[in-house]
């Protein structure tokens, strides 16, 4: 008697944190987090500079005028541009202005040079960068971790932010101290090519796909996914200890999207290894498992992979074969069911796209 795919339930919320699981958002924050710092960094050695250069309170009123009066103007504009165009493309104009806007700053500090109105022109130019990276910087993380991971992402976008603030005006003014204003704003050029240089090979643009269309199931990241799908029940295994001496229990694995095993647990029954893992994430706070590989000693039956999406896991390995409903469910649900995981010969039955293997190289025949 056959029977009909349950709907998997809903993926549990992510912690806090959770959008740091995604491995390209990590490197987003990060860079993200140190332009930031540069920002502030430029606000404290220029404001210096101003304040040194001119004593002038009505261009110190002016340096904050221009800083917020191109959002109050121009936001809405910025929010357009973001919408119709490569969010990666806004971010590195914005990120272009603010070097420049360093650099100017320091040859004309440094060769004597600087006047009023070049100050009041570099505060401009600095303003009108920030309102222009402001809407894509943020929008750009939809597309990078998508809905599960949004609002954490949001809320680690404002950590960066007000972390910046925080740090920025210290290492400006530590700089300042050491180097000088002038070497001080040519070593801030530095800090804006990181996340510059990224963007060009970051595949998100900010935007879901043409017409509103999902984008791509993102691959694990396994660059040699034969190989290291191959390595894991062998990893496993080592992993097994109550197995070596009974040669008679079922194993669950979450492994990395490198191979390396996060965590194995032994059961009688292959479903009590599988809930014991998931309850390890539970209990650790790794729901969902996001970019992990559940590995399963026996074979993926409909229970297994409806446990895996309660749990967020895209790919589930197994020995055996899964089950015709295992397989109508991960199709469903969206997760890459692997069968016959025996050395390097594996079934891929359900979306492919994240385990791109790479065709075996063929040597040539002398003869």
């Amino acid at each position: 008697m056959s029977r009909a795919p349950l709907p998997a339930p809903s993926t549990p919320p992510g912690t806090k944190f959770g959008a740091l699981q995604h491995r390209d958002y990590r490197r987003y924050f990060v860079l993200v987090l140190l332009s930031g710092t540069a920002d502030n960094i430029e606000h404290v050695i220029s404001y210096w500079v101003i304040f040194q250069a001119f004593h002038s309170p009505t261009l110190a009123g002016f340096a904050v005028v221009s800083h917020w009066v191109p959002f109050l103007l121009f936001s809405v504009y910025a929010g357009a541009l973001a919408d119709r165009f490569d969010c990666r493309k806004l971010i590195q104009i914005s990120q272009g202005l603010f070097a420049l806007a360093s650099l100017a700053w320091a040859m004309l500090f440094l060769t004597g040079t600087l006047r009023g109105w070049h100050a009041a022109a570099l505060l401009v130019v600095h303003g009108l960068a920030g309102v222009i990276a402001a809407a894509p910087i943020q929008l750009i993380v939809h597309d990078i971790v998508g809905a599960e991971y949004l609002q954490s992402a949001i809320r680690l976008n404002a950590i960066s932010r007000y972390c910046s603030m925080l740090v920025g005006p210290a290492v400006g003014g530590g700089l300042l101290l050491a180097l000088g204003p002038g070497v001080s704003l040519l070593v801030n050029v530095l800090l804006y090519l990181p996340l510059t240089l990224y963007l060009f090979r970051m595949p998100y643009t900010g935007h879901r796909g043409e017409g509103g269309e999902p984008r791509p199931a993102p691959r694990l990241g396994l660059a040699q996914a034969r190989q290291v799908l191959a390595e894991v029940p062998g990893r496993v295994r080592e992993a097994q200890r109550v197995f070596e001496q009974t040669g008679g229990l079922h194993a669950a694995a979450v492994c990395d999207d490198d191979g390396t095993v996060v965590c194995v647990r032994e059961d009688v029954g292959r479903h009590n290894a599988v809930d014991k893992v998931i309850g390890w994430a539970a209990t650790e706070r790794r729901l969902p498992l996001a970019g992990k590989v559940l590995f399963v000693s026996g074979r993926s039956s409909f229970e297994v992979v409806q446990k895996a999406a309660v749990a967020g896991v895209p790919l589930v390995a197994a020995v055996s074969a899964p089950s015709s409903l295992a397989v109508e469910l991960a199709e469903e649900v969206g997760i890459t069911l692997v069968g016959f995981l025996r050395g390097r010969s594996m079934n891929v039955y359900t979306h492919p796209e994240r385990v791109a293997v790479a065709p075996e190289p063929v040597s040539a025949n002398p003869g």
